[in-house]
């Protein structure tokens, strides 16, 4: 069994703080440690001493330290390079515009592509004096460090970059890092070399740097950059670094509480994860397939062409989830477009999400034609479907969406069919969306199916048409100026839509100028809609029609706040209709949360129809709902003109055509709320 070099050790394979002398070869272990002339007494002492014990060249000729001085930009990247070694960037590559020439630009460059430097638009400023907390945010990036959200732990919170407070919680929490007696952090104060080889000592206990078996590790923070490498005989490492290095060969570990494998290869097989978890980032190997950039916040990967659009679709999985795209210049389309990405609800293993980030940079992509059915599992779009950290942001998309199809399900959205969480905002759709199915459809000019994720100061004003065509089936069509559907939990905020919008079914049919159906923890804040909304179903039985100017069907606790409607809606069904100037229905959790409508205005005209003359067949219309239970609307108002007619039972009103249930569980409130619209109702029984 070997042993590791603990930290008293550590200092042989870490750069020296002179400029010109990075580093030395490393001395015996039983060499002397220097001396320095001017170390006695101070604060980091121990730690510096214990980081020159075997001999690194890291003080000046005259014999001093010299620990106040300040650490560079370009000192400390070389520092964490010569700890983690990460592989270098390509010569070609040119992220910043400041470097030629520098003795630090390779190791500057290698960090950039790991995101571990920090974002400078252009300009590294690799001899610049460092902050504490720029050289806190550095630290933190380079090495694997747990994340959790800790409130704010210093006096000076409100002056530290908002980017870099919590990664300074979390180092504090640790105990990598201190503040001061005052319980200040001073963030913009120059940071000096004692301070930084304090941070790196308390980081780092043991640095494994040659193969072989290891033990007696229990409760070690531990740093390892030799392959062949097995750690036995404890479940108590803090946590375990393996740098890319080590992951030149197998590397083995167990019982780490968690643990980090820096990978050349993303598609090795040969690495092992830790047993009691895993937290993985992967090396992004460069791509000079795009136009320029490299993949990173500040130097994204420019597109400037269709070809270089559609390698969108190899990089679909959590290990690209930090890369950057950005558009260079507008994009014309040619031929059937294929979705970037796949998505299967029935699968674990059939879904390839987008989860990068896309910034169109105020661009257009144009001529968007998907004429088929390309079968991206669910998801019809120019992407997909996206994921987790995903957004996509400042674009502008225009064609059309036009086709028949079989599937099972389908969700069809001009930006994005699914979105399964991430960000879509500032995005404008041209897109015309119509989809005829046996089955489920779900279209909107943004998004077909938003499942969690945030939409925001999104337009559209493409037409959406959704239609299904079976009489036996209970499937359903949901169409919305911005989401066919929207459930789960997130928010749509501040979007706008001018879409013709219209659900046609056998069955149920939800048509919104928003949003078709919203259901559970989705809130809905600020939006507007106009044009011609209409959803209809000719089913027989139990199923029925939902319109809204603002959303088809509202259900099970849900907050729609601040939207305007001035969209004309209309409701047709053989059994029961529904119609209203914000929502055709709303419907709260019988003897749970109550859904809220607050501050909404609408106008148009309103009408449902139902062709049925049985006792269950009826319409429902009103200048903000047609049907409400379980819901609480305040200061809402209605000039919209309102007519209800055919079937057994027709109730019209000029807020509300009927509220639902009379007893606590389903009751209702609704206050500071007027009309000043017609209002008319016609029974056909």
């Amino acid at each position: 069994m070997r042993r590791a070099i603990t930290k008293t050790k550590l200092i042989a394979l870490v750069v020296s703080f002179s400029i010109l002398s990075i580093l030395t070869p490393s001395i015996p272990a039983s060499a002397a440690a220097p001396s320095f002339s001017d170390i006695g007494g101070h604060w980091a002492q121990e730690a510096i001493l214990r980081w020159s014990e075997i001999g690194v060249l890291s003080g000046y000729p005259d014999g001093t330290f010299r620990p106040n001085n300040t650490v560079t930009r370009g000192e400390l990247a070389t520092i964490i390079n010569n700890l983690m070694h990460f592989p270098e960037a390509p010569d070609e590559l040119k992220i910043f515009s400041d470097l030629e020439g520098k003795w630090y630009d390779s190791t500057i460059n290698a960090l950039a592509l790991q995101g571990a430097y920090l974002v400078t638009h252009g300009e590294a400023k690799g001899g610049a004096p460092l902050t504490r907390e720029e050289a806190a945010a550095m630290i933190f990036n380079a090495f694997p460090v747990l994340w959790v959200r800790y409130p704010n732990r210093f006096v000076d919170s409100d002056s530290m970059n908002a980017d870099y407070v919590d990664k300074i919680n979390v180092m504090y929490n640790a105990g990598f890092l201190s503040g001061f007696p005052d319980g200040s952090f001073k963030p913009n104060d120059p940071i000096t070399r004692a301070q930084v080889v304090t941070i790196l000592n308390n980081m780092i206990d043991e640095f494994i740097t040659e193969p072989g078996v290891y033990e007696g590790l229990e409760g070690k923070r531990v740093l390892v950059t030799a392959p062949g490498v097995e750690i036995t005989g404890t479940r108590g490492v803090e946590y375990l670094v393996i740098s890319p290095e080590a992951g030149m060969g197998k590397t083995v570990y167990i019982g780490a509480r968690f643990a980090t494998q820096w990978l050349y290869d993303l598609d090795s097989e040969s690495h092992k994860t830790a047993s009691g978890g895993t937290i993985s980032r992967f090396i992004q190997s460069y791509d000079a397939r795009f136009a320029d950039g490299a993949g990173l916040a500040d130097f994204p990967y420019f597109i400037s062409n269709q070809s270089q659009l559609q390698l969108l679709s190899e990089y679909l999985d959590n290990r690209h989830q930090y890369i950057h795209f950005a558009l260079a210049n507008d994009i014309s389309l040619a031929g059937n477009w294929t979705p970037i990405g796949y998505f299967d609800s029935t699968s674990t293993e059939l879904t390839a999400h987008f989860q990068s980030n896309f910034d169109g940079n105020g661009f257009s992509i144009n001529g968007l034609s998907i004429t088929s059915d390309v079968q991206n599992g669910e998801a019809t779009g120019l992407f997909a479907s996206m994921n987790n950290r995903a957004s996509i942001r400042n674009l502008t998309v225009s064609g059309n969406i036009s086709f028949s199809t079989t599937a099972e399900i389908r969700s069809v959205g001009g930006i994005c069919g699914v979105l399964l969480g991430g960000n879509i905002e500032n995005c404008v759709s041209h897109v015309n969306i119509s989809v005829k199915s046996p089955n489920d459809v779900e279209a909107g000019g943004i998004a077909g199916l938003m499942n969690r994720g945030k939409i925001s100061n999104c337009r559209a004003d493409g037409d959406i048409n959704t239609t299904v065509k079976d009489s036996v089936g209970s499937n359903y069509a949901a169409a919305g100026g911005v989401a066919g559907a929207a459930t789960s939990s997130g928010s749509i905020t501040a979007c706008v839509s001018h879409a013709n919008v219209s659900a046609e079914a056998y069955s149920n049919a939800f048509a919104g100028g928003v949003v078709g159906s919203l259901s559970n923890n989705v809130s809905l804040t600020g939006c507007q809609a106009d044009g011609t909304i209409a959803a209809s179903s000719a089913t027989s039985d139990r199923y029925a029609a939902y319109a809204g100017g603002i959303v088809g069907r509202i259900s099970f606790s849900r907050s729609v706040q601040g939207c305007l409607s001035n969209a004309n809606v209309f409701a047709s069904a053989f059994n029961t209709a529904y119609a209203g100037g914000i929502a055709g229905l709303i419907r709260g959790s019988p003897g749970g949360t109550e859904s809220i409508l607050n501050s909404c205005i609408a106008y148009g005209e309103i009408k449902a129809v139902s062709a049925g003359s049985v006792e269950s067949t009826g319409t429902c219309a009103g200048g903000i709902a047609g049907y409400v239970t379980c819901t609480q609307i305040s200061d809402c108002n209605s000039s919209a003109n309102i007519a209800a007619s055919g079937g057994f039972h027709s109730q019209a009103g000029g807020l509300i055509g009927l509220v639902g249930g009379d007893d606590d569980a389903n009751s209702c409130d609704i206050r500071r709320c007027y009309s000043s619209g017609r209002v008319h109702a016609e029974n056909g029984g």
